[in-house]
Parts: C-alpha cells; structure tokens; sequence
C-alpha cells in the first residue's frame, strides 16, 4: 500500500497516495517511501534535506518500548488525497519540530472534498514479556494439565498395562532368574538381594 503520492520540497508540502483513502495513512511506512524518492533522485530529491525522521520504540528495560512516531522538520505539512470526501485515519502519531501534531500537521487548503482526520494508534508504550524463567507455579501446573489432557488416550493405555501387572499388594509381579541366559543370585530380598549373575 502506497503511502504519498509525491513530494513539494520548495512548498514542504507531501501529497498521500490514493490508497491511504482505505486504509489510513501511515507516516512510519511514508518515512521509507520519502527516503527511496530521494535515492531515486527523479525529481532532485536529494538537493533536499529529509524532512521526516521514525522515532520512538526506545528500550525502556524489561522488555518495553515507548511508542513509535515521525518528526517533522518546521513547516512541513501533508496534503490529503483530495479527489474524493474520506475519513483519514493516521496510523502512527505525527510531531512536527514547530510544536504540531497529528490533525493539525494537514493543510487542507487545496483540496476541495471533505477530508476528516482520525487518530487511530494506541497511545500505549509497547510491552514484550520473555517466556523463560516468567512463568508461575500455577502457569506450570496448567500447562502439566494441558498437556496431560491431550495425552489422556495414550496415558491411560500405559496406566492399564502398569497396573494389570501389579499384585493387589502393590508389588510388581516379577520373575528375575536370568539375564542373558545366565542364572542371577539371590532372590531380591534384604536378606538376600539379587547380585551379580553366576
């Protein structure tokens, strides 16, 4: 999705793109957009100095950011697309060095439709939590139950074969006289505890 249509630099004015009617304007993604017009140089871009500069998604430790906006350099203002009325919703917040922001980085003064500004980003820092070494008591013994219940056919397979095996006393029924063909010494008790074979 396009973000500007072109760029005035003498005027430090920027035109948005027709898409941006749909889907909003997104001054983070224009940032990328503005820096490719001057390396293409079609027009003398690079006779001029960038306007626009991301900020924000600073670390701010634990895994938090602040939240990410565009600075304008003074004067510097968006036009709206202006061949049909819209609701212009501004995904990233725009500052500009002259103490403006968001709606008020607009001049509307030559397009002839009807063209509203709408906020619509959050206006939270943004939070990332690392997994390891982050989880509860109570997170483990969910996830043990979770995964229980998905092995719950499989695990009660392996319980009825153990437990078709074990006497009423709770005593394994086991008859250990050999291993590898070769006799094995005692008969597995305190008195007289298996050993090594003969």
């Amino acid at each position: 999705m396009a973000q500007i249509s072109n760029v005035d630099w003498t005027n430090k004015r920027f035109y948005l793109h027709a898409d941006t009617v749909t889907l909003g304007f997104d001054a983070w993604l224009a940032y990328d957009e503005i820096k490719i017009l001057q390396q293409l140089n079609t027009d003398n871009d690079q006779n001029f100095k960038l306007f626009i500069d991301k900020r924000g998604y600073d670390p701010k430790g634990e895994g938090r950011f602040t939240p990410r906006y565009c600075y304008f350099d003074t004067g510097w203002r968006a036009v709206p697309y202006g061949l049909v009325g819209h609701q212009l919703k501004l995904k990233t917040e725009m500052v500009s060095q002259d103490e403006l922001s968001d709606k008020a980085m607009f001049d509307r003064t030559s397009v002839i439709v009807n063209v509203d500004i709408d906020v619509d980003y959050a206006q939270n820092e943004i939070v990332t939590v690392a997994i390891a070494g982050a989880l509860s008591a109570q997170d483990l013994l969910d996830i043990r139950a979770n995964i229980r219940a998905e092995l719950a056919l499989e695990l009660s397979r392996i319980d009825a074969n153990t437990t078709s095996r074990v006497a009423i006393g709770g005593t394994v029924i086991a008859n250990v006289k050999q291993v590898n063909d070769v006799t094995v010494k005692g008969i597995g008790t305190d008195a007289n505890p298996w050993g090594g074979v003969v």
